[in-house]
């Protein structure tokens, strides 16, 4: 998905006809891309690495080449690297159109492709993290040792904390030290480091009295796009900084990742500690492996839950997030696993709406299990609460959405993925397959099938049962049968009876359809 601040334009070039890769100038000597009439600078480095993968066009190319092209003769994190591909993604796409031109080779580097995997709207695992550098402070009262290392201090706490969330790219902290004394521009430096966001900043010492002033600024189009400004006692120096780097990894992840939905979920500068094990917890289930089995990272995700819900234990925000995670392995799976964590998803949502009644997360989740229950009335009631409290939360919608096609209201479940989606800067791949359910289920057979199959390229721990469903209610019977091979490879127990199992909706002629699919192709009854 194209990142907040970008241009509509910029979102309707993407999705027109991109152009041919021949096109493309590479300027290694002054850092410039170029197509022929419009040109964009990358810095040295990101030239010198896109050479490298052009000139092996379609070849997986290691990281340590591509490392050792862009810093020739200096070690260097693989963060250094992962922002100038976001970087040069970004710069490929706006000058050429297309999405995903640059891919990534599970464990081993990148490829750039000839042509840029097709899309025509923004789609689950389609979206780039915001890459970020954070500079060295500017000591602006009179010098002295103790005040310069708490620039130091506060600029290395906050490029930890940003490195901590799984939805940004952060320049490692040697990388960005180099422009402390630097005078080039803001534009050189991002395109130097490969990234598109500087966090920029200031710090004035009056007695024992610290001003912290902070801003980010967006080096694509020039602009300071937030700003704030911190007053701290150095009675408690290290909490002082923490507070400043949750407030501001909250604002980013507003501004830049997960836009509203921030604001139901769990903060930052509220403690931490917490977060930073709840945003772990965040990173299994939104930005998962491929290494892992998907049922492994929800099982680390709720056990880093529970880690921060024990530092913070009355927090509805916390509560409602271990609910959804024990509602999605309960939806998930048919045998006693489901129905324990259907208890424990439901003692922890009751918890959170005891303590905030409006929650729309813990509203949404409770109206999942009021469907696996087949209270469709009440679950319809609380879907269609949650929707309205948070419109424009991807979490919010997708869950309220399914439980609102499995009552019947195919029409309001649709509408509300639709402004979800129009909405968010980022939309997780975990989300894919109750949205592709929402689609399929509402008559977007070709959205689902879009959706499906990407997940099954960029993530194909997920299983394929929803493909198999929406490739044989195309009539696209071959490619099912292919779907549901796979689908035995990575769920060698699939049963069509453990499946209708986990289906819970009003239109049982519908799951009787669907099961008689599945055993057209010949998964095992």
């Amino acid at each position: 998905m194209a990142e907040r601040g970008e241009s509509s334009s910029q979102s309707e070039t993407g999705a027109a006809a991109p152009l041919s890769l021949a096109r493309l100038r590479i300027d290694r000597a002054h850092g410039v891309l170029s197509n022929g009439s419009d040109t964009l600078v990358v810095g040295l480095r990101g030239a010198a690495i896109l050479s490298v993968l052009r000139d092996r066009l379609n070849e997986p190319v290691p990281k340590h080449e591509l490392i050792e092209a862009g810093w020739p003769g200096y070690i260097v994190e693989e963060g250094s690297l992962t922002v100038q591909i976001a970087s040069l993604r970004r710069a490929l796409e706006k000058l050429l159109g297309g999405t995903r031109w640059i891919v990534t080779v599970p464990r081993v580097g990148y490829r750039l492709l000839p042509a840029p995997l097709p899309s025509d709207r923004p789609l689950p695992g389609r979206w780039e993290p915001p890459t970020i550098a954070v500079l060295p402070l500017t000591v602006l009262s009179e010098p002295d040792a103790a005040t310069a290392a708490e620039a130091v201090l506060l600029a290395e706490t906050l490029t930890s904390v940003l490195a901590l969330h799984g939805g940004f790219a952060v320049a490692p902290r040697s990388a960005a030290r180099l422009y402390a004394e630097t005078r080039i521009g803001t534009a050189g430096i991002a395109a130097d480091l490969g990234v598109r966001y500087l966090v920029e900043g200031s710090l004035t010492a009056r007695g024992d009295r610290l001003r912290v002033s902070l801003q980010l600024a967006d080096a694509l189009q020039g602009r300071v796009i937030w700003s704030d400004r911190f007053d701290l006692s150095g009675a408690d120096a290290f909490a002082a900084q923490d507070h400043v780097a949750g407030c501001l990894v909250d604002e980013l992840d507003v501004l830049l990742v997960r836009g509203e939905e921030v604001r139901i979920t769990y903060p930052a500068s509220r403690n931490l500690q917490a977060w930073t094990a709840y945003i772990r917890g965040l990173s299994h289930a939104y930005w998962p492996r491929r290494d892992l089995k998907w049922g492994h990272e929800m099982a680390l995700a709720i056990a880093d839950w529970e880690k921060a819900l024990a530092l913070d234990p009355e927090n509805p925000a916390l509560l409602a997030t271990l609910g959804a995670g024990h509602a999605v392995v309960a939806a998930y799976y048919s045998d006693v696993q489901a129905a324990d964590s259907f208890t424990r998803a439901m003692t922890y949502l009751d918890a959170a709406l005891a303590r905030a009644p409006d929650h729309p997360l813990a509203l949404a989740f409770s109206a999942l299990l009021r469907c696996e229950s087949e209270d469709f009335d009440a679950a319809a009631r609380l879907a269609r609460q949650a929707v309205r409290l948070s419109p424009h939360s991807p979490a919010v919608a997708v869950v309220a959405a399914v439980v609102l096609g499995a009552t019947g209201a195919e029409d309001e479940a649709l509408a509300a993925v639709d402004r979800a989606i129009a909405a968010s800067p980022f939309f997780p791949a975990i989300l894919g397959l109750p949205l592709a359910h929402v689609y399929r289920t509402g008559g977007k057979l070709a959205d689902a099938i879009r959706v499906l199959e990407e997940l099954d390229r960029d993530q194909p721990k997920f299983d394929c049962r929803e493909l198999v469903l929406a490739y044989m209610q195309a009539g696209r019977v071959e490619d099912a049968a292919n779907a549901a091979t796979r689908l035995l490879m990575r769920e060698p127990g699939f049963t069509v009876t453990g499946w209708r199992k986990t289906q819970h909706r009003i239109d049982a002629e519908a799951i009787r359809r669907d099961a008689v699919a599945l055993r057209a192709v010949g998964l095992p009854d």
